[in-house]
């Protein structure tokens, strides 16, 4: 949350608070922070990660601050997207050329001190504090006094960008590794930083080295920077890091490279690489690429001999094969109707080819993103096409997993008409499992707060929608399972004994949801 935002929200929080302010909710479970200046009912799910279902197609998990590694890394099979900056705007917080020409800075603020006094000495009197030429000299120091606190005990600004940066990779890369089933170390994916230039210019020292750009999602961004000369150096700074904390024994650590816009470019970058001792193959050091453009898709086979798999960023795919921007409100309801959005015709068959493409060449191809955990259609074609590995935030990961290896079953093992009936039943007992969060999470939330002193109806009635909630979800987990392990020639026999146990619990739930209104529960 940038300090703006912050600031906001204490005082709205302050104001609310002189108004006799009681409760503040927050709730950090779905990726984007949401708060509440109330007490909000809430129902959650108790998840044992260690008893999840095996996968064939590898769950990642997506990262950005360090520390989260450490408890959200161990049960993934890896990390397909750590976003180096998360690391450099929350530990560094300064950016990388203020760094590299931060005694030219120095010696600018100096060159200006002296300019002022001339110009005062002709004047005879001081400049006015409001003169341009007089803030600008003031942000400048601004600007170095924020760098020598915040680089504190670092002579070197260089050394200090690349071993915050290396520190930051090598504890992600820690938190995930492990020795996959298949004999692999877990896998985690940097991808390197892919600021745009109005993000580049909120760090430290960036009103400097940043212009204005009409649109930045399509500017000076990703490789384009790596090759420029106005970047190049900090991007340089960035394999340092990497290739730091690989020599720390992490070597599961495999860059990636954003928003490529063509082989070319892919060749230079390649060969910066290998200048700063990274070289593909040595100690077994793998570099990805996002594949977030059409020319991504289109020349898929040559940028197959630059790279040793793709990640597929489904959201500027969408937008930039479309020709929309994702965060245009009137758009949005445009896109859902008229099917230019993720799961449409003209993404899938981008990703078909993809996959096709690289598999022939002996190339990964993942995916980093909630599209997969949002609509369970386009999980199932990934699967039937035939991915490698999806990378989930957290939050959802759980559920991405199960649907995973719910999906792999289906398509590996059941005819066309079979899928057709299994799919439309897990529907049916995911969507009574969204009809009855709120009402229990309403219950749960009435006992919490009445403790003890909860009426034994309340503690009944919890109980039962806990139940209820229980014995769906082993309806729908026990029916693969066995759909697994069983005789496929009788589907018939196992799906309808199941159906019929989904079907008792559809009939329960309205008398259930009757029962509970005396609570003021609708």
């Amino acid at each position: 949350m940038k300090a703006i935002g912050r600031n906001l929200i204490i005082e709205k929080i302050k104001e609310k608070q002189r108004d006799g302010l009681e409760s503040v909710t927050i709730d950090c479970s779905e990726g984007q922070p949401r708060i509440w200046l109330k007490n909000v009912s809430y129902d959650y799910d108790s998840i044992e990660f260690v008893q999840l279902p095996h996968t064939k197609t590898q769950v990642l998990v997506n990262l950005g601050i360090p520390k989260g590694a450490l408890s959200s890394g161990k049960y993934p099979d890896g990390t397909g997207l750590a976003r180096l900056e998360f690391i450099i705007n929350d530990e560094i917080r300064i950016h990388p050329n203020a760094l590299i020409e931060f005694d030219s800075l120095v010696r600018r603020y100096g060159v200006l001190l002296d300019h002022r006094k001339k110009i005062e000495n002709i004047k005879k009197s001081d400049l006015y504090h409001k003169d341009p030429f007089n803030r600008e000299i003031l942000k400048l120091k601004e600007t170095i006094d924020t760098i020598r606190e915040i680089t504190t005990g670092y002579d070197d600004k260089e050394e200090y960008y690349i071993e915050k940066l290396a520190e930051g990779i090598a504890t992600i890369a820690a938190g995930v590794w492990k020795v996959l089933p298949n004999g692999e170390i877990g896998e985690c994916v940097v991808r390197l930083s892919d600021f745009k230039t109005n993000e580049y210019a909120n760090l430290v020292g960036g009103w400097i080295y940043e212009g204005e750009e009409n649109n930045p999602m399509l500017g000076f961004r990703g490789c384009s920077r790596y090759v420029h000369e106005e970047f190049q150096e900090a991007f340089i700074l960035e394999l340092k890091a990497i290739k730091k904390a690989r020599e720390w024994g992490l070597i599961n650590i495999v860059p990636m490279l954003p928003f490529c816009r063509s082989p070319e470019e892919a060749k230079r970058i390649i060969e910066i690489m290998e200048e700063e001792g990274l070289v593909r193959g040595q100690n077994g050091l793998k570099v990805y690429v996002m594949a977030e453009i059409p020319s991504n898709i289109i020349c898929a086979d040559i940028f197959c001999e630059y790279f040793d798999g793709f990640s597929i960023g489904s959201n500027d795919l969408t937008q930039l094969t479309y020709g929309v921007g994702r965060d245009n409100e009137k758009m949005i309801p445009l896109m859902n109707s008229y099917d230019y959005n993720t799961n449409s015709e003209s993404i899938r068959r981008s990703v078909s080819h993809l996959i096709k493409t690289a598999h022939e060449r002996n190339r990964k191809v993942g995916i980093c993103g909630q599209a997969p955990s949002d609509d369970p259609d386009f999980l199932r074609f990934l699967i039937r096409e035939g991915i490698d590995s999806i990378s989930l935030n957290f939050d959802t990961f759980a559920r991405g997993r199960i649907n995973t290896w719910r999906t792999e079953i289906i398509e590996s093992k059941l005819t066309e008409e079979n899928k057709k009936n299994t799919y439309k039943f897990l529907d049916k007992c995911d969507n009574l499992i969204d009809n009855i969060r709120i009402p229990r999470g309403k219950l749960r939330n009435m006992v919490r707060k009445q403790r003890k002193e909860a009426d034994k109806k309340l503690l009944e009635a919890t109980e039962k929608f806990d139940n209820i909630f229980e014995e769906i979800s082993e309806i729908s987990y026990n029916f693969i399972r066995d759909l697994n392990q069983g005789d496929l020639k009788a589907f018939d026999k196992l799906y309808n004994k199941y159906d019929e146990k989904i079907t008792k619990c559809e009939i329960e739930i309205p008398k259930l949801t009757e029962q509970i209104r005396e609570f003021g529960i609708f």
